[in-house]
């Protein structure tokens, strides 16, 4: 495991030398570090004009015009950033609204012809029950029904009804006889 010092070291690749050492003076002896200081470079005198101030910054450190440009090209990158995002956001929603127009759409359509459909199944089938109706009338010309037929037909129904009533009753007095012919026999047999 590395100390941090020396992962530093690492990342920004420095030499063991300090910055500010004439090369070749550095060493290190039990522990003891020994170098020559370079000598001053910078402006001999207080700068006067601004200009000059503005070159000694940018060279130091890029504090000057350069770096005001450059945090002006990035406001102007990141501005457009944000007009290109809004563009998009602005079509997608536009997609979406779209997308969801012709979803409705599709839905309408399939809805008018479902009901087309039905409505000519239920037209076939009107026709198909008026062809029928027409062929029975045209078979049996004289059995159109009227007052007449109507009365005999309701008294023949009632009168097969009032038949199958009276069936009934008798085969269940007749499963009631059978019923208690039964419950004698076991009683007489039991009674033994």
């Amino acid at each position: 495991m590395i100390t941090f010092r020396e992962f530093l070291l690492v990342c920004e690749k420095k030499t063991s030398t300090p910055p500010n050492a004439v090369p070749g003076t550095y060493k290190e002896v039990d522990g003891v570090k020994t170098y020559t200081l370079a000598p001053y470079e910078g402006p001999s005198g207080p700068l006067k004009t601004e200009k000059k101030v503005k070159k000694v910054l940018d060279k130091q450190g890029g504090i000057g015009g350069s770096a005001i440009k450059k945090a002006k090209k990035k406001v102007k990158a990141i501005e457009k950033i944000k007009e290109d995002i809004e563009q998009r956001r602005q079509q997608l929603r536009q997609r979406q609204i779209d997308q969801m127009r012709s979803y409705k759409d599709k839905v309408a359509s399939h809805q008018m012809s479902q009901r087309e459909r039905q409505q000519k199944a239920a037209e076939r089938e009107s026709l198909k029950r008026e062809i029928k109706r027409e062929l029975q009338t045209e078979q049996t010309p004289t059995m159109e029904p009227n007052f007449y037929s109507q009365q005999v037909a309701r008294r023949q129904a009632s009168q097969k009804t009032a038949h199958i009533k009276h069936v009934h009753s008798e085969l269940g007095a007749e499963a009631r006889s059978q019923e208690a012919a039964k419950k004698a026999r076991l009683k007489a047999i039991m009674s033994r």
